[in-house]
C-alpha cells in the first residue's frame, strides 16, 4: 500500500501535557490518507522507521471498506504518512 506523503507540520491530539517532539508510540492513534479517504490506524508494533497498526475507523464517510482496505485490517506505513497524532 503506497500511503499519501504528508508535507507540513503534523497535528497532535492530547488530553495531557505530552513531548510532542517524541516519535509514535504503540497505542496512539495515527491518521493517514490514501486517496480521498481517512483511516484511523491504532499503532501496535514499531520496527525501525516502520509503523504497523489496526486500522480503526475510514472516513470521512463512514465506511467499512475504502481503496482495498477494511476496518480490522493491520497495515503499515512511516511517520512521514501520518496527519495527525492522537496520542494514547
Amino acid at each position: 500500500m503506497t500511503w499519501d506523503r504528508h508535507e507540513g507540520s503534523k497535528h497532535f491530539v492530547v488530553n495531557v501535557p505530552v513531548d510532542m517532539n517524541s516519535p509514535p508510540a504503540v497505542g496512539d492513534t495515527a491518521r493517514l490518507s490514501k486517496d480521498d479517504y481517512e483511516f484511523d490506524v491504532e499503532i501496535t508494533a514499531i520496527s525501525g522507521a516502520e509503523l504497523s497498526g489496526t486500522v480503526t475507523r475510514i472516513g470521512p464517510q463512514p465506511a467499512i471498506e475504502a481503496a482495498g482496505i477494511k476496518r480490522g485490517d493491520t497495515v503499515s506505513f512511516n511517520s512521514v504518512h501520518i496527519h495527525t497524532l492522537y496520542r494514547a
